[in-house]
């Protein structure tokens, strides 16, 4: 479940895009049934409140879109990232592959 953390934005996004957004085969309410289920903590509440309906699907993808497509914050919570890795004191290969898992 996509919880708000931006760490975990892209992968959600991408995922659900490709296995619920694009399926032609689920209608617009069993997109945002499926969105809905699963969202949880801050996501969950921007649109908790949105009735569920095939028009409704369409503004509560545009509203967590608008909130958390943000590329500046993803790059800045990127970056933050990589400057909290800890530092490779040797450089084995095992050291190194144990940094990089």
């Amino acid at each position: 479940k996509f919880n708000g953390d931006m760490n975990m934005w892209l992968e959600f996004r991408d995922s659900f895009s490709a296995i619920i957004d694009s399926n032609s085969n689920l209608s617009k309410v069993q997109k945002f049934q499926y969105l809905k289920s699963t969202l949880s903590d801050e996501a969950l509440r921007i649109i908790q409140s949105i009735t569920l309906s095939d028009d409704n699907y369409t503004v509560a993808w545009e509203l967590l879109l608008k909130r958390f497509n943000k590329e500046e914050v993803l790059i800045d919570n990127h970056i933050k990232s990589l400057l909290k890795l800890p530092y490779c004191k040797t450089e084995s290969s095992e050291a190194i592959r144990k940094l990089v898992d």
